[in-house]
């Protein structure tokens, strides 16, 4: 009896520091957010939380009164605050992360990738001197499976951080997790990482950490790429068979801000098909020129959206849950989103705009459009929701975005703060619709 309640014990114990381990910086009064450039410097030392990570994760190993499932949840989630604490403190030395994977774990691919990422991260933040005075990690489980010797783990992660160039509102990044873990003797160790980030696999990081980490250096210049010129004047009664209508920057955020985490299961969802990044774009300018977010709506491709005919070069919807058959593919591929939009022009049905190299002059309701390994191929797209500074001379730090694949909520574009990426800006200035002449009285 006596050894059964000191079990007891044990497991409770070690639970609860587990879980005070792993509890992240409570929140804090935004005017207590420190300005004193003394927090900039960096300091030969480890940050305090992972100071005790590696006792907390020996006394998980040691507690033969943990279930191994237990110690698999309880050993990843540290692992990924341990990561997440790399990225907010950047100023303290680089964390080992050896003890959660086997000897060899330089030869994993997958492990090896993500740990080079994480690297690539904490560089960013140092060379933009982010201060992150509060932040917050949650986790939820889709799917856990067990056998005597491994566990297959799958997991949504958000975190939330005040940022020094988030004007202190919270940022928000959602990212499906996908982690093996085998058994060696009485260590459940890491064995493969995959995530729902769809630059994984596309950016080298670890060329990028081999040639140094750069500011990125906004382009002293700006172009425009040819397009069909719109009519500026705004003529809406000389033909009274067109309409233009433009983009509403406050529906626009509005949708973002709700479906950037929480996606809308009207449409379909590719995160897991290449990418849901320009799916979930192409949403937000549809509900920002009036789109009506019902089931009928949708599937109807009522406008804003078009759909002519089969096969028509000027269609842009996508009417329901279904993938493969029920969407055009300018909605959900980036650089056919682009192209969509640069051929538009006046009296030509759709979408019609101008790109921009670069982000200076990105506006709320624009798309920014991001070419991860600089192959003149644009690989991603964020939803801008938030601008400060000067137009024609705004950087990545004046930009705030959404985003999915991975989730992004409010979060400062200076995250992905590199010379090797590319950005260009895709500024929608009005959508053209028919009005068939028996429609007009």
């Amino acid at each position: 009896m006596k050894k059964t309640v000191l079990c007891r014990i044990n497991v409770l114990i070690c639970v609860l520091v587990a879980t005070i381990m792993m509890a992240v910086h409570l929140p804090v009064n935004a005017e207590s957010i420190p300005n004193n450039e003394n927090i900039l410097t960096e300091r030969n030392e480890l940050s305090p939380f992972a100071k005790t990570a590696s006792s907390t994760l020996e006394s998980i190993r040691n507690n033969c009164c943990m279930t191994d499932e237990m110690v698999v949840k309880t050993t990843v989630e540290l692992f990924l605050q341990l990561e997440a604490d790399q990225f907010c403190n950047w100023m303290y030395e680089d964390y080992d992360f050896s003890p959660f994977f086997p000897e060899n774990y330089e030869n994993i691919k997958s492990v090896q990738y993500y740990l080079d990422k994480c690297r690539v991260q904490k560089e960013i933040s140092k060379i933009n001197q982010t201060i992150i005075p509060w932040s917050n990690i949650d986790f939820t489980y889709n799917n856990e499976e067990y056998s005597e010797d491994s566990a297959s783990i799958d997991l949504y992660v958000i975190l939330q951080y005040i940022g020094s160039e988030s004007d202190r509102a919270v940022s928000t990044i959602g990212t499906d997790y996908h982690m093996t873990l085998h058994k060696n003797e009485k260590q459940w160790l890491i064995t493969e990482i995959s995530t729902s980030d769809d630059s994984d696999y596309i950016i080298d990081y670890s060329a990028m950490l081999r040639a140094g980490i750069h500011p990125y250096i906004e382009s002293s210049s700006s172009t425009l790429d040819p397009i069909n010129s719109p009519d500026n004047t705004n003529d809406l009664h000389s033909d009274p068979n067109w309409q233009s209508y433009t983009i509403s920057p406050s529906r626009f955020i509005q949708y973002a801000t709700a479906y950037s985490l929480s996606y809308n299961s009207k449409f379909g969802n590719f995160s897991f098909a290449g990418g849901d990044c320009a799916n979930f774009a192409s949403q937000c300018i549809w509900y920002g020129l009036g789109g009506v977010n019902t089931t009928s709506s949708i599937s109807g491709t009522n406008w804003p959206m078009v759909n002519i005919s089969s096969g028509n070069s000027r269609n842009w919807y996508q009417n329901g849950p279904s993938m493969g058959y029920d969407e055009s593919h300018a909605w959900i591929h980036c650089e056919k989103l682009k192209s969509y939009i640069v051929a538009g022009g006046y009296h030509i049905e759709g979408l019609t705009g101008t790109s921009t190299a670069g982000v200076s002059y990105a506006k709320v309701g624009d798309i920014i459009q991001v070419d991860w390994d600089n192959n003149g191929t644009y690989d991603h797209s964020f939803v801008v929701v938030g601008v400060t500074g000067t137009n024609g001379s705004r950087t990545l730090a004046n930009i705030t975005v959404c985003a999915h694949s991975k989730e992004l909520n409010n979060v400062s574009l200076s995250k992905f703060n590199s010379t090797i990426y590319r950005f260009r800006t895709l500024h929608i200035t009005k959508s053209w619709k028919f009005i068939p002449p028996t429609a007009v009285s």
